[in-house]
């Protein structure tokens, strides 16, 4: 038995009725063992890693090579810097 949510959305427009329908699947079941080992040998936590270890490698391409998102950490750090964290009081 599959667990589902279904959302419907109407709107009442004299030039066009639209109905729009999203179904979810909840996964009921976990293909994860008491160890937390699915059925290829693999731990969640491995998982779990990869999932880290892409998005640290994006984020680091992006803040050498895409000029928006390094201004975007570079004013992040000037609010930390500003924000008492720092005892030097540099910017």
């Amino acid at each position: 038995m599959e667990d589902e949510i279904s959302l419907s959305f109407k709107t009442n427009s004299p030039f066009k009725k639209k109905i729009f329908i999203i179904r979810i699947k909840l996964l009921s079941k976990s293909n994860f063992d008491k160890n937390g080992i699915d059925s290829y040998g693999i731990h969640w936590l491995q998982y779990a890693a990869f999932a880290v270890s892409s998005f640290a490698i994006f984020t680091t391409w992006a803040f050498f090579f895409d000029e928006r998102f390094h201004n975007f950490i570079m004013n992040i750090f000037s609010i930390i810097n500003c924000s008492g964290f720092n005892c030097n009081g540099a910017l």
